[in-house]
């Protein structure tokens, strides 16, 4: 505790407040929570995908959910569709087409 208590008083004011101000912007109880998910078409041509998945911010910030395949965006995407929840058997019925037809929107 010493150890910390030295290094703050040999840190000037500024240094103090970019510190303060780091430590303030990392703080998840600070932060707007999301209140909304919105899937909305892709502005730019040259993505992957046609859709977005944005999260909508209590102050009306947007933040983009990155996904790290194809198949985590259409699950997620696929589960907001179904907001009161879906069965593995429905969703495997016919061969997955819902899922396919999914799929052919998102990407073809």
């Amino acid at each position: 505790m010493t150890d910390i208590q030295s290094r703050i008083d040999s840190m000037s004011l500024d240094e103090i407040k970019q510190r303060l101000a780091e430590y303030m912007a990392k703080d998840q109880q600070i932060t707007p929570r999301p209140v909304a998910v919105e899937v909305r078409s892709c502005s730019s041509n040259g993505s992957s995908c046609r859709y977005q998945v944005l999260l909508i911010a209590e102050d009306g910030q947007e933040i983009e959910v990155i996904f790290h395949d194809r198949y985590s965006r259409l699950l997620y995407i696929y589960t907001l569709m179904h907001a009161r929840g879906y069965q593995r058997r429905f969703a495997a019925a016919n061969n997955f087409e819902s899922f396919r037809q999914l799929y052919t929107k998102l990407y073809l």
